[in-house]
């Protein structure tokens, strides 16, 4: 006789542990800017939220302070 193993599809509740997938790219790429490219500062900024555009404020202190800016969304 073959045993059944049931499993449930019920899952326990969890804080979220990392960063979107997002965070984790333009982490990766602002420590090899400054690893291999000798990069001064990276700046990290972010919009009220992913459906809104950034605001006038964000935009204009990023073009003053920052020569490259990578923008993006994932989840």
């Amino acid at each position: 006789m073959a045993n059944i193993t049931v499993l449930s599809p019920v899952g326990e509740p969890r804080a979220a542990t990392a960063a979107n997938n997002f965070d984790r790219l333009v982490e990766g790429i602002g420590e090899a800017l400054k690893e291999r490219l000798g990069v001064a500062r990276v700046v990290h900024a972010r919009k009220a939220n992913a459906a809104s555009p950034a605001a006038p404020d964000l935009i204009a202190a990023l073009a003053k302070e920052c020569d490259l800016v990578f923008a993006g969304s994932a989840d």
